[in-house]
C-alpha cells in the first residue's frame, strides 16, 4: 500500500523514535517526503497563477520545493500543528526565493563571480582565452 500524506502523524511518530541522521531516520524521512510529493505538486498546481514560469522551469520549481520539503520534515515539531500547514510555509519560501532571484537552481558564488568576470572581459581578450 502506498503511503500518503494522510499517514503523516504515524510517520512522524516513527521518525521521532530514531536518532537523527541514522539510516533508519533517513529512510523514514525519505518515506515522509515521498508520501508528501503528491501534496507538493497539487499545491504548486493550485497556486501557479501566483508565480511566473518564465523565469523558472516547472521541474526546477518542483525540485526546489522538494528540497524545502526535506527541510520541513527535518524541522517539524508535531506539537505545533499540522505538517501540511508547516510544509506550505517552506514551499512558499522556495517560490518567493525563485521570484526574487529569477532563477531556481542556485549557482555557487564562485561560479557567479566567474560569469561576471567573463561578461566584463573585452571581446578581444575573450577570443584569446
Amino acid at each position: 500500500m502506498k503511503t500518503t500524506y494522510a499517514d503523516n502523524d504515524r510517520l512522524f511518530e516513527k521518525l521521532n523514535s530514531f536518532e537523527k541522521h541514522s539510516p533508519e531516520y533517513m529512510e523514514c524521512r525519505n518515506e515522509i517526503v515521498e508520501a508528501n510529493m503528491g501534496f507538493l505538486v497539487s499545491y504548486l498546481q493550485r497556486h501557479k497563477s501566483y508565480f511566473s514560469l518564465e523565469y523558472c522551469d516547472w521541474d526546477d520549481l518542483v525540485q526546489e520545493c522538494s528540497i524545502r520539503l526535506i527541510s520541513a520534515v527535518e524541522n517539524y515539531d508535531p506539537s505545533q500543528g499540522k505538517f501540511t500547514s508547516y510544509a506550505k510555509y517552506w514551499m512558499f519560501q522556495a517560490i518567493a526565493r525563485c521570484m526574487a532571484d529569477n532563477h531556481i537552481i542556485h549557482v555557487p558564488v564562485n561560479v557567479r563571480q566567474d560569469i561576471r568576470r567573463i561578461k566584463r572581459m573585452p571581446d578581444e581578450e575573450l577570443a584569446e582565452n
